[in-house]
This record gives structure tokens, sequence and C-alpha cells, in this order.
């Protein structure tokens, strides 16, 4: 291998890295910040009707975040794979990033070409420090919310507070459901898996044709 290559792949190798660390440091300051945010605006609001949308506005937000998190986990398990499988292990012909994601979009770019994201029961993956992190950094503070609703409500029950709360419950199971989801640490650990095995299935005619050669 050339000194060119092997400073092309060290570059690469550092600025990919990067990229991990990035998104890890967006998807826990992202949900942090909207806290923040809502702390103030609470803190703010004196009008008595606006602090009872502040809940809903909460939950809102944060289920926003979650798809963004949600993109960034999966961004994050695409790099890290290529990292393991072309710059650290070295068993894959090296292309360079961009080729290697052109190919893999090539190859996955319709809907008919999904790749399981979990692994099976059967794997024995432990749960990750950091998903539950995550999923507590989201729920905790919606759950708090309703609580302090539901306190509310008790104390003011008329039709407006009743039908706000209700509506407040309604965005609460599917926004449960969606951390669930995101947050899982058997699925995330399997969004690892299932991004190495779409790497190597987008290399498959370069590896065929390296082997010929």
């Amino acid at each position: 291998m050339s000194d060119v290559t092997t400073d092309l792949r060290a570059s690469e190798h550092a600025a990919l890295r990067n990229e991990i660390l990035q998104n890890k440091k967006l998807t826990f300051e992202r949900p942090l910040l909207i806290l923040s945010g809502a702390a103030v605006a609470a803190a703010q609001v004196h009008a008595i009707y606006a602090v009872w949308f502040m809940p809903i506005a909460l939950i809102a937000f944060l289920w926003l975040n979650v798809s963004f998190t949600e993109d960034r986990m999966r961004s994050t398990a695409r790099v890290a794979s290529y990292i393991g499988l072309f710059l650290e292990s070295h068993p894959q012909e090296w292309i360079g990033w961009e080729n290697a994601l052109r190919k893999y979009r090539e190859r996955f770019s319709t809907k008919g070409n999904k790749i399981q994201d979990e692994p099976p029961a059967s794997a024995g993956i432990q749960g990750s420090a950091i998903q539950s992190s995550l999923f507590w950094i989201h729920v905790l503070p919606a759950v708090l919310g309703l609580c302090g609703l539901g306190i509310a409500l008790y104390r003011a029950h008329r039709s407006l507070e009743i039908l706000i709360a209700a509506a407040t419950a309604a965005l609460a199971l599917p926004f449960l459901r969606a951390c669930l989801r995101a947050f899982n640490p058997t699925s995330a650990i399997g969004k690892l898996d299932s991004q190495r095995t779409r790497w190597l299935e987008s290399i498959k005619p370069t590896t065929e044709k390296t082997g010929q050669g």
C-alpha cells in the first residue's frame, strides 16, 4: 500500500471517528437543550392557560427529537460498521468513504432492499447504558409533566382543562412507544449488526471482482 493511500486512510479514519463523537454529543445535547428551553419558558409564562399547554408542547418537541436521535444513531452505526470493515480490520478492499457510500445507497435505495434491524432473541445481547440514559432523558420529563397536569386537573377540572389533559395523554402514549422502539438497547445493537450486513451486501460485486482477479 502506498504512502498516499495510507495517509488517506488515516485521514478518513480520523474524520469518521470525529463524526461518531459529534453524533453522540448531539444525541445528548439536543434533549437537554429542549428541557432547558421548557424550564425557561415555564418560568416566564404567566398566563394560566399557557401553563396547561406546556406538557403537550414539551412532549411534541421531545418526540421530534426522538426521530432526530434515531437518525443519528443509525448514522453512527453505519459509520462505525464501515470503520470496522474497511479501516481497522482490513478484510475488505478499501475504496474510500464516498465511493463505498455511493455503492451502499445504490444497493439500498429501494424499499424492497431492507435488512432486519433486530438481532435474534437468542443472541443474548445486554442492555446499553447510553440507550437507557437517552430513554429516561426523554420519558422522565414527559411523565413529570403528566403528573403535574394531573394534579392541576384535580384542582381545576373544567371542560377545557379536561380536554387539554386528554389530548396530552393521547400524545404521550405513542410518544412512549416511539421511545421504547428508538432506545431499545437490543434494537440499537441490532442496527449496528444490520449496517455491517448492508455494507457487505453493497460491496459484493467489488469483492467478487477482486476475488476473480
